[in-house]
């Protein structure tokens, strides 16, 4: 096998470093004579390798400068990235971050040769390999295909707030980055704020993620404009001990696709002014008599209505075949007297490990309008808005970001709030998804 190596550093110039000849424009001058890249590593711990390189004394002294300053960049500023790019036999070249490196002439070659010199290069660059960018079909009820698919901020008749991706798709062996691009298309222009992505790994289609509240055991059905569906489910009590409020039946398909895995438990309510309400989620056995596990009592932000209210395991136990239907409850307190009224537009079950991954985003500016795109940027690790051409990094970040497992099918859920964390359920976007597969070896 002929590898060819060089260290690319978009910050400097000359951005490349070569450590090879090449047929496409590198150095005539340099060759890779020692270069085996290790598969052994695990993720989050950084491997070590050397590349020993042969050329003319001039040609080893100009490349230790570039690799010296490629170095220095990997090591003291952060933000910035310095990769190592390796192809084989001239196929598609793969990269892997550097972290550090030290570069300096080696021993002498065995022919002793005044005019040639050996390079060593010593690296210290993350576990895996990236190949080329590619833009990733993606699939839902409006479609199926790259370039663009609409994605709602509902999931209900002809409107899904999520995508799916096809396992055979995603190449590579090890989980890859991503960059998600979500342009903002509703007309009546409210500035999103607020963005949950979440992401599900294998049974996608099994999995019931998104649960309407009028769907409850319990409470009234209220016509809503802009609640899912058009409908909300409305309930009043008035003691101040805690009191079940409604409960919603997860069939054992649903559960069986979680595997075991982990979920944020959504809710999305009115938006209620009480400023000592506590709800609690519960999952209990089918006739609801047994306690199966229970989250805390979570004290309700004033005027907020999107809220993660806690996180579980579904099912309990981490059972992966053969579940049996639960019982999700709602218990709701309220330490004041008198007639307490609380509406609940839907439940969202969003998954969030292990295997599965997840973002929320939040705007620090004014939001995103009409027209402008929100990228998230997992490949380059960055979020930014794009205002007319314009890069604008007002977004913070929670969570690990999106990273998709090759060969699996898998789904990702979007969910918006505006300013003031108000939803609205007309909301759309058009998704676009580009990713990196990773390797572990070359």
């Amino acid at each position: 096998m002929i590898y060819e190596a060089r260290i690319v550093c978009a910050d400097l110039s000359p951005s490349t470093t070569w450590l090879s000849e090449d047929s496409s424009g590198g150095s005539s001058q340099l060759k890779l004579t020692k270069y085996i890249p290790t598969a052994m590593g695990q993720e989050n711990a950084p491997v070590a390798e050397t590349l020993d390189v042969l050329g003319s004394f001039s040609a080893i002294r100009t490349a230790i400068d570039g690799l010296e300053q490629c170095f220095g960049v990997a090591r003291d500023e952060k933000n910035k990235r310095v990769y190592l790019e390796v192809r084989v036999n001239e196929s598609d070249w793969y990269r892997t971050r550097v972290h550090d490196g030290i570069a300096q002439i080696g021993p002498a070659p065995f022919w002793h040769n005044s005019d040639y010199a050996r390079l060593q290069v010593f690296v210290k660059r993350e576990f895996g390999w990236e190949g080329p960018e590619a833009e990733l079909a993606l699939t839902n009820a409006s479609g199926s295909g790259t370039g663009g698919r609409v994605v709602g901020n509902e999931n209900y008749s002809t409107t899904e707030n999520w995508v799916t991706v096809s396992g055979a798709a995603v190449l590579g062996d090890l989980p890859a980055r991503t960059r998600l691009e979500l342009t903002h298309t509703y007309a009546t222009n409210p500035f999103i704020r607020e963005i949950w992505l979440h992401h599900k790994v294998d049974s996608p289609a099994s999995f019931v993620h998104f649960i309407q509240g009028e769907a409850a055991t319990g409470g009234v059905n209220t016509a809503d404009a802009n609640a899912s569906g058009g409908s909300k489910k409305s309930v009043s009590w008035a003691v101040t001990t805690k009191t079940k409020l409604l409960s919603w039946t997860l069939n054992a398909a649903s559960l069986d696709a979680m595997a075991g895995g982990q979920v944020h438990a959504m809710l999305r309510n009115d938006g209620t002014a009480y400023t000592d309400l506590y709800l609690q989620f519960q999952l209990r056995n089918p006739t609801g008599s047994t306690l199966i596990s229970e989250g805390a009592l979570a004290p309700v932000a004033y005027d907020i209505e999107m809220l993660v209210l806690d996180t579980m395991q579904l099912p309990p136990g981490g059972i992966v075949s053969g579940s049996s239907n639960l019982l999700l409850e709602l218990y709701g307190q309220r330490l004041s007297a008198g007639t307490h009224n609380l509406a609940i537009d839907f439940v969202q079950l969003s998954p969030v490990g292990p295997g599965n991954s997840w973002q929320k985003l939040t705007c620090i500016g004014s939001g995103l309008a009409l027209n402008e795109k929100l990228v998230t940027d997992g490949i380059n690790e960055r979020v930014y808005r794009v205002v007319a051409g314009v890069n604008v990094a007002d977004w913070t970040t929670e969570g690990g970001g999106i990273r998709l497992q090759p060969g699996r099918d898998q789904r990702i859920y979007v969910l918006g709030a505006e300013v003031g964390n108000s939803y609205r359920r007309l909301q759309t976007y058009t998704a676009r998804l580009y990713y990196r597969p990773r390797r572990r070896s070359l």
